[in-house]
Order: structure tokens, then sequence, then C-alpha cells
């Protein structure tokens, strides 16, 4: 479904990305691990077309989409849920959500699904649909983030570090939220630092250092080496 080649990117003379090829495959869940400053974000935004690649190729379902504009990328099918959230504080929770539709704005009956199947998997939005986004706690925040990239309805959900700044119940209430999102049928790429969950819920995973993949595999494997432990999990037999 997605598949990176080759990808570089620069910001001026500092080469953030090198050479790095990824594939996701339709209704996988994969995981980008790394630390800050690996360049999950420069990734994501370059598969978004937020970033231009210096050189390489994106391609989803078969398409090039490098030289897209962001708002086409979304229309082919990808969503990406921005680390930090980027809500608009000072409008409605329900408002906030209706935004990630407009790509689809004139699907009146789908936007009510999607907006139904949000309101089902966060249930504390439905609560709280007419409360500014920025009186939500940091986790509901979180949730209105994922819940308005759902309203797309996508077919490859983009999360870039989504447990950030969240206490530990509430960043497993998200997992198991995006968990049942893949298993309804989304593809997802997800970035974390949290290496421990997320291995838990993915697939498969790649592990990006200084701009560069330096390890892939399944999830169960790269959970088990000594490496990832040490780096990414905190523990090593």
């Amino acid at each position: 479904m997605l598949k990176l080649s080759g990808i570089n990117v620069s910001y001026g003379s500092y080469l953030a990305l090198q050479d790095v090829n990824i594939e996701v495959n339709k209704g996988e869940f994969v995981v980008l691990l790394g630390a800050n400053g690996a360049g999950k974000s420069t990734l994501f935004r370059t598969i978004s077309g937020l970033l231009k690649v210096t050189s390489g190729s994106v391609e989803f379902k078969g398409q090039k989409t490098n030289q897209l504009p962001s708002f086409k990328v979304v229309e082919l099918g990808i969503s990406q849920c921005l680390e930090g959230r980027a809500l608009f504080s000072h409008m409605p929770v329900k408002q906030n959500l209706l935004l990630g539709a407009y790509v689809r704005r004139h699907d009146k009956e789908g936007i009510k699904k999607s907006l139904a199947m949000v309101y089902e998997l966060f249930p504390a939005l439905k609560d709280k649909e007419n409360a500014l986004a920025g009186s939500l706690s940091g986790g509901q925040q979180q949730m209105a983030a994922i819940g308005r990239a759902l309203m797309s309805d996508p077919e490859l959900l983009l999360l870039d570090e989504p447990s950030i700044g969240l206490a530990p119940i509430v960043v497993q209430q998200v997992f198991d939220a995006v968990k049942i999102v893949n298993e309804a049928g989304k593809t997802v790429l997800l970035a974390e630092q949290n290496a421990h969950l997320a291995l838990k819920v993915s697939h498969r995973g790649y592990v990006l250092e200084n701009g560069r993949v330096v390890m892939e595999g399944r999830s169960d494997m790269l959970a088990g080496n000594e490496d990832v432990k040490k780096a990414y999990i905190g523990v090593s037999d």
C-alpha cells in the first residue's frame, strides 16, 4: 500500500532522512521506533506531502505522491494525527472532528457514520462534544486528535507520538482504541518512543536512528532484540 524508496529529505544543508526504504502493506499495523530527533516526524510529514523529498519516491497504492499537495494526499486516503495534537482550542470538540471530514464534506451520511464510530471509540468525546477543545484533559485532546484524523475515513492512518505527556492508563486506552481501528480494517503506521507497548500491538516495526533505518522485522523479534531493549525499552536480559 505504502512504499518509500531511497528517501532523502533535507533542511537546508542538513540531511534529515538518508536513503530510507519502508513498506506498509494493506491492513498492517507498523511501528516506527526512534528517539527524539531520529527523523520520525520528518518522515511522516514527507508521507503527508507537507515536506518534499530531496530524492527518492513515495508511492501510495501504486501512485507516486511526491509532488502532490497535502490535501490531495488526504483525498487519496492518508490521514495524519500530528504530534502535539494541533486542535483548534477555541472551537467545540464536535467542530474539530467535523473539520477532519472536510475532504468528504459532500458525503453527509458517511460523515454521520464516521462521527458515530469516533464517539463509540472514544465515549468521552460524545460527552464533551459541545465543550471547547482547549478545556479537555490531555488524554481527551489526544482522543479528539485521533478522532479528527479518522473523520476523513482514511485507508492509512499515521499516528505521530500519540502517547507523549499522557498518564499510563490513558496511553493504554489510546493504544487499545488504535488496535480496534486496525482490526476494523484501517492500515496504521505509528511513530512511537513507547516501544514496549507499541511492539505489543503492532505487526512489524522499523527502527530509525539519525535519519536512517537501522533495523526492521516482526514486532516480536524487535521486542526480543537486546539492542532494542537497551535503547527503547530500558531492560536487558
